[in-house]
């Protein structure tokens, strides 16, 4: 029986983001699965596998990632959802399922480079809204998503990319657009499995950001305003995983 769900901790992945991501999906999905933080070494060694229902690699930054994982940990992460498991990949989570990364041309942090989990069969190209520092949130922002249904809402974003001609790819669905229609967040079919990959991060609990940090203090009330509509999306988009 798949009762668990994985978060990825590692090497890469920022604190704040494991923090929300952790939060949120304890709320969503802690009363029907085991929710459970783990390794690099974790994924690489143990048989998670068959009792695994969802694998949710966070926001932070994707090459430390892919030094961990190459080769074993993405073919066991590749297998898993192929034969019917689940992935979230979020901001870094979501460029490393790309089939290549765009990240941040013509800069010092510039990544062009390919990627192994190859869910979007695609570039994740960004960031899209803000230039992106890994020392501060200035390049945080409440970007505006419009979801498959017309509802819009405001989200966090914070150095997030696109799908690149996502509309073009056979098993691939956007869910979700940026304002000017790039997609957003997407959902792609792997064998029996769904890898669902998100430039924003859909899963912030504004209460949970810090209100004094100057960056973030403009954004928190649309992201806020938006919360209801936030949860009844993350609540439609895990429909899936939800048993009795």
């Amino acid at each position: 029986m798949r009762n668990r769900v994985l978060i990825y901790q590692d090497q890469g992945v920022s604190r704040e983001g494991l923090k929300h991501t952790f939060c949120t999906f304890e709320t969503l999905l802690g009363s029907h699965y085991e929710i459970q933080k783990i390794s690099a070494k974790f994924l690489l060694q143990e048989d998670w596998e068959k009792d695994t229902a969802l694998c949710i690699f966070p926001g932070g930054a994707d090459v430390p990632y892919m030094k961990a994982l190459k080769g074993k940990g993405n073919r066991k992460i590749q297998s898993f959802v192929e034969n019917g498991g689940a992935f979230i990949g979020i901001c870094a989570g979501a460029y490393y399922a790309g089939d290549a990364v765009e990240f941040a041309l013509n800069t010092p942090q510039e990544i062009n480079e390919n990627r192994e989990l190859k869910f979007f069969p695609g570039v994740v190209r960004g960031p899209i809204l803000a230039p992106y520092d890994y020392k501060t949130n200035s390049g945080a922002r409440a970007a505006k998503i419009f979801t498959r249904g017309g509802e819009s809402l405001f989200v966090f974003y914070n150095g997030g990319g696109y799908f690149s001609q996502a509309e073009q790819e056979k098993n691939v669905s956007i869910l979700a657009t940026y304002e000017g229609g790039l997609p957003a967040i997407i959902e792609c079919k792997v064998g029996r499995g769904k890898a669902i990959l998100s430039g924003v991060h859909f899963e912030y609990d504004p209460e949970l950001l810090d209100n004094e940090d100057v960056f973030l203090k403009p954004h928190i009330p649309n992201i806020a305003s938006s919360n209801k509509r936030r949860w009844f999306f993350l609540q439609s988009l895990l429909s899936f995983l939800y048993r009795s």
